[in-house]
């Protein structure tokens, strides 16, 4: 409100209230830490538009005008350093973080290369065997070897007189008992016998398959001495033989001829020898032809091939030749200052089937690992020298100076097979002692680096 010169008031000159007038500032002396500034309550009102903004409140000055104090608060000291702080924790964080996914890339790199070293060492580890050998020479004055004969394998009976009941002939029933006592022995060595001891009494039973002859045989011992001796025998024909204490004891459903008649289709033949000293028959009884396998099947091995890969062929036709299933490594060794060239085959699941031998760019040798493989007749690795012994005549046993034993056969298609036999202390060549449940380890067709 303007006053005149005279004292009364000048009405042109009344304005509203905080129009054209400047702004006091009032200080509130009461409060050390905040500065104070008066509005208008008008401006402030349009100004407020957060409550919890800063601090508002009404002021009375001392010249009596109303007025509104607006507060405002001072920053924290320390909030620059939790924003620092903040900022350091989070990028402690963020290294953490990337850490672990590095070390976990990093494990999952480790395992993948330790998988593929395995997988490598898998396949080195028959080479790093090879590698470890010295070539095995054969010199004549350290070599042992025994040539076994099929002697023990023969079926025995006695002649009786034409008075004793004979079912046919006498000789032709003692040569239906010696047949029946050859398969027997033949049964107890591949299937085993079961025994049984119930004070002095000892009861041997024994049952199997012989080529199609399924075989039963019970022999009863009381204190050693054979009480009981049955053998019963039942023919691919259907026919029925029993035995009873070297005695033929009964034949049905079927004939003389027709016995020999089955022997032939099971792939043997009986080989008779009398014995007049005794007067008894001997029966031999030999593999003539039997085949578990068709021609050029993969899993068949000759003297000369697996399957369709054979000695002396190319090294490039090989893969052509080999099941689309099986696969191809080639690796080179080094043997006595030389390289080795050595072909893994593998199956789909990386499963070692077997190893060729290269020399001049041809199929030198072939070293079977898998007991997938078999002869015509069956045997491979895991078979017996019992088996061997049974299944193939003119069979040799060879030691060489390294300590290494196998079996091979004297004939012509023959010759070429080592079946190598595990590592067995039980062997022993000066006294003759060949135990028949020894098993072939592996097989080698032609030569190798370490044997030829």
């Amino acid at each position: 409100m303007v006053k005149s010169k005279n004292g009364n008031i000048d009405k042109k000159n009344i304005r509203p209230p905080g129009a054209g007038r400047e702004t006091k500032i009032i200080v509130d002396r009461e409060i050390d830490d905040t500065k104070t500034r008066q509005f208008p309550q008008d401006q402030v009102k349009e100004r407020i538009q957060d409550p919890n903004q800063n601090v508002i409140e009404k002021t009375s000055p001392e010249n009596g005008e109303s007025g509104i104090s607006f507060r405002i608060q001072k920053q924290s000291p320390y909030r620059p350093l939790l924003l620092i702080l903040g900022i350091v924790l989070l990028s402690f964080i963020a290294l953490f973080v990337y850490q672990m996914i590095r070390s976990h890339r990093n494990t999952m790199m480790l395992k993948k290369a330790t998988e593929l070293k395995t997988l490598q060492d898998s396949d080195a580890e028959f080479l790093e065997s090879l590698e470890q050998r010295k070539p095995m020479v054969e010199p004549e004055d350290q070599t042992q070897e025994f040539a076994f004969s099929d002697d023990i394998f023969q079926g025995e009976a006695p002649l009786r007189a034409e008075a004793e009941g004979v079912l046919f002939t006498k000789e032709r029933d003692a040569e239906l008992v010696a047949i029946g006592d050859a398969m027997n022995i033949r049964a107890r060595l591949l299937f085993g016998i079961k025994t049984a001891q119930k004070g002095d009494i000892l009861t041997e039973t024994c049952k199997g398959n012989f080529n199609g002859f399924k075989i039963s045989s019970l022999k009863v011992r009381l204190s050693g001495k054979i009480t009981q001796d049955e053998i019963s025998i039942s023919t691919p024909s259907r026919g029925l033989i029993k035995i009873t204490g070297k005695t033929l004891d009964s034949v049905t459903r079927t004939r003389y001829d027709q016995i020999l008649k089955d022997l032939e289709a099971a792939g043997l033949k009986a080989f008779k020898r009398l014995l007049p000293e005794k007067n008894a028959v001997q029966i031999q009884l030999r593999m003539i032809r039997i085949s578990t396998f068709r021609s050029g099947d993969a899993n068949l091995f000759t003297g000369t091939s697996v399957g369709k890969i054979s000695l002396d062929a190319k090294i490039s036709d090989m893969k052509s030749l080999l099941p689309p299933r099986y696969r191809m490594i080639k690796r080179r060794i080094m043997m006595e200052n030389e390289f080795v060239i050595i072909y893994k085959i593998e199956d789909q699941k990386r499963t070692p089937l077997f190893y060729v031998y290269e020399r001049d760019a041809k199929i030198w040798g072939i070293q079977i690992e898998n007991d997938s493989f078999r002869t015509a007749r069956g045997l491979g690795i895991g078979s017996s020298l019992g088996a061997m012994r049974i299944y193939y005549t003119n069979l040799n046993i060879r030691s060489l100076p390294g300590k290494v034993t196998y079996l091979w056969i004297n004939q012509e298609d023959y010759k070429e097979i080592k079946f190598i036999l595990v590592d067995d202390k039980r062997i022993n060549f000066d006294d003759n002692i060949f135990p028949f449940d020894i098993k072939v380890n592996s097989i080698l067709i032609g030569k190798s680096p370490y044997l030829n």
